[in-house]
């Protein structure tokens, strides 16, 4: 498979790829001079080989959830064995409802809809964001938002650049708190629905919110991922449906133990010399999985609404990066908001020990690389998430509460002033 984005990028070569510019071309080639030393210094494609190609740069995703939605509506398969030289699967690797959702975008003119669709995700991590300093810090709000936007832009720079789902989901799992601590369940289902549609791993999250809330939400997001499924079926092919179903349990099983190493938990034990095999690897994760549930449980018992709703959406955000075999360095994006809002509250209780940590892994976030000296790096994210996890896990021991205010709400404030008077 051979795939030739933009005059400035590269091209993908049997999933290789290889650095390149577009020097030429014509009604039946492409010739582009390659820059990677190791290869041939220009080499002419013909433009039959040709089967993607996009005009924004090697590092634009959103044709990859365009050419899905254009397939889907035309019966053609979604998940291709896109395979790099060590076996690593690539490609679509998203629900059948992710390529639905997509649709009013794919069907806009591609320079349009890769600015509408960048906007989109920038908005719901900016609203994420506004949301939490909104509830946590009400007269304030507007500073607040000052100082956590500040902290929270590096980590979605990137994504927001790229057309990722990252933001979408950051401004989503923030947005989910929001909801639970204002009590809008429904509200809090529909996020946790947006969560799945960008990537199946947040199923994890939904779990996680289901058992923790379980009175009040569980059944919301039974209710609500029965309608999802059913989504699925929603072609005129019922066939072709079922059948790229099929393709996603198959593909997703099949790059669910890939070759390289990314920025998760094995990248960081890879960085230490402790090389784990994928059997063990499935344990940690497990066992992964069964504390930050129970940690998110013992939130709900031990801290104030405010603080369950912030705990349990941040341990899921850290989850689903730390532990997901696929996380790539610009997937942090997912736990900027939450991050930002947790040290922006430090911050602002002038709790300097807890505070600057967690601003510089504000920052680490989108510049791990200077860490390294611009060297790449699979541990400095990872590490930094494992960090953060510890110390909302020590949130959690002490029963730490949020501010009073947040919690009481205006007309409580209110109505203490008049007493007070």
């Amino acid at each position: 498979m051979l795939v030739l984005l933009k005059a400035d990028a590269f091209v993908l070569i049997s999933g290789e790829r290889v650095p390149g510019r577009v020097i030429s071309s014509d009604a039946n080639s492409i010739t582009i001079r390659q820059i990677d030393a190791s290869g041939k210094p220009q080499r002419t494609i013909q433009r039959s080989e040709i089967t993607q190609h996009n005009r924004f740069g090697h590092r634009s995703v959103s044709s990859v959830y365009a050419n899905a939605s254009r397939q889907w509506w035309a019966g053609e398969g979604m998940y291709g064995d896109d395979r790099a030289g060590d076996g690593t699967v690539h490609g679509y690797l998203y629900f059948p409802q992710s390529a639905i959702a997509y649709t009013p975008f794919a069907y806009l003119p591609s320079g349009l809809a890769e600015v509408v669709w960048r906007l989109v995700g920038i908005a719901a991590y900016a609203w994420g964001v506004w949301g939490l300093t909104r509830r946590l810090f009400l007269r304030d709000a507007g500073f607040a938002f000052l100082i956590a936007s500040g902290l929270a832009i590096p980590a979605a720079m990137g994504s927001a650049s790229n057309g990722q789902t990252n933001v979408l989901m950051g401004g989503a799992i923030a947005l989910s708190a929001v909801a639970i601590m204002d009590r809008r369940w429904w509200w809090a289902t529909g996020w946790m629905v947006l969560l799945v549609i960008c990537k199946p791993t947040a199923l994890a999250v939904v779990g996680l919110v289901g058992v923790a809330f379980w009175r009040t939400l569980s059944w919301r997001l039974l209710v609500a991922g029965l309608g999802v499924g059913a989504l699925a079926l929603a072609h005129p092919s019922p066939s072709y449906a079922i059948g790229q179903c099929r393709e996603f349990v198959e593909k997703t099983l099949s790059a669910a133990a890939p070759a390289d190493l990314y920025q998760d938990i094995r990248g960081l034990l890879a960085a230490w010399g402790i090389t784990a095999v994928e059997n063990q690897l499935s344990v940690l994760r497990a066992a992964a999985g069964v504390a930050t549930l129970g940690l998110s449980i013992w939130a709900c018992r031990r801290m104030n609404a405010f603080g369950a709703a912030m705990t349990v959406l941040t341990l899921g955000a850290i989850y689903i990066t730390l532990f997901n075999p696929r996380t790539e360095g610009l997937s942090y994006a997912i736990i900027g908001p939450v991050l930002a809002a947790w040290a922006t509250r430090e911050l602002w209780d002038r709790r300097w020990l807890s505070a600057v940590p967690l601003v510089v892994l504000c920052m680490l976030l989108q510049f791990s690389r200077q860490v390294t000296l611009g060297d790449h790096n699979t541990w400095v994210r990872p590490l930094g998430a494992l960090v953060f996890l510890a110390w909302v896990a020590w949130e959690v021991v002490r029963g730490s509460k949020w501010p009073v205010k947040a919690i009481e709400g205006p007309e409580v404030l209110r109505r203490r002033s008049r007493e007070g008077a």
